[in-house]
């Protein structure tokens, strides 16, 4: 079964299982680099809580065995425990004055979101593109961002230049940096299944790589935007640094000893993408290179 035919199915089963005080609706959701997904949409009559429940993850289960049932018993469980109660309160989100402090960046890939860059203010930066969110925290909602479209900086009376030079200042403050070492990531996995195992002892090597992202660990690659962060790493470190972007939440900081090849890094970074990364979290297919004593980021 197709998954389009399998989102009609379900929406018809939800509808019977919910009654007609809920809207129950099929949505293709574009993602980022330009993935499309199928998402559920239930809304109780009067609410102006509106989830989505994406039906990706259900259809490999039902392709799997999974009878419509149990699909079903699963998306309405995570609905009743997922769903906040109550309104959205998001009225502070028409006003600026109280918008700009909570004005974040993220980093996305120019060329596979081309579409949706017609519709959201950007900045063009190496092949990636720098564009806004702003941040919350909501009692309804918990903490999330809500992405800053066109409409909102004309709405706003705004500009581009003042979203960037508000997010420079924002992004820092509100999510912070994470800066770790390899081996202490792959400790932190590995400790849960052997904590009483000393790390080489569990087939580990040490590597010498370091993981920048932010404290949240969503969209954390853009803290290489953070004002001389690159700077203070590579002089620790005493040398320049090759970057990989692992995905949208993170990249990995590699010294240059005069050893790394450039182009198995970007063979190396392909790989990965295609093998261990979800098509909507890719940040790029190419390796970056920070200069220290330029304090230039470029395309190695």
């Amino acid at each position: 079964m197709e998954i389009m035919e399998f989102a009609e199915k379900v929406k018809k089963n939800i509808k019977t299982r919910l009654g007609k005080d809920f809207l129950v609706e099929v949505r293709q959701v574009c993602k980022n680099n330009g993935v499309i997904l199928q998402g559920l949409v239930l809304q109780r009559k009067g609410s102006n809580v509106v989830p989505t429940i994406y039906l990706e993850p259900f259809w490999k289960n039902y392709e799997s065995g999974a009878t419509m049932t149990e699909i079903i018993d699963s998306i309405l469980s995570l609905y009743e425990r997922e769903c906040p109660s109550g309104e959205m309160d998001l009225s502070f989100f028409q006003d600026f004055d109280r918008v700009k402090e909570k004005i974040v960046y993220r980093l996305v890939n120019a060329k596979w979101n081309e579409e949706l860059l017609k519709s959201i203010p950007h900045i063009r930066f190496l092949d990636l593109a720098i564009c806004f969110s702003c941040s919350f925290c909501e009692k309804t909602l918990g903490i999330g961002e809500v992405l800053v479209y066109n409409n909102h900086v004309d709405a706003w009376g705004t500009s581009v230049e003042e979203l960037l030079e508000l997010a420079r200042r924002n992004t820092c403050l509100l999510y912070g940096t994470e800066l770790m070492d390899m081996e202490d990531l792959l400790e932190e996995f590995a400790g849960a299944q052997a904590p009483d195992l000393p790390l080489e002892e569990r087939g580990a090597e040490r590597i010498p790589l370091k993981i920048l992202s932010n404290r949240r660990r969503v969209y954390g690659a853009a803290a290489m935007l953070y004002p001389d962060l690159l700077r203070k790493v590579a002089e620790e470190m005493d040398c320049n640094l090759f970057i990989l972007p692992s995905s949208v939440h993170e990249v990995l900081l590699m010294p240059d000893r005069g050893h790394p090849d450039p182009r198995l890094l970007r063979e190396m970074v392909c790989e990965v993408n295609e093998t261990q990364v979800a098509a909507e979290e890719v940040l790029s297919e190419d390796v970056y290179y920070f200069d220290r004593r330029r304090n230039e980021l470029r395309i190695a």
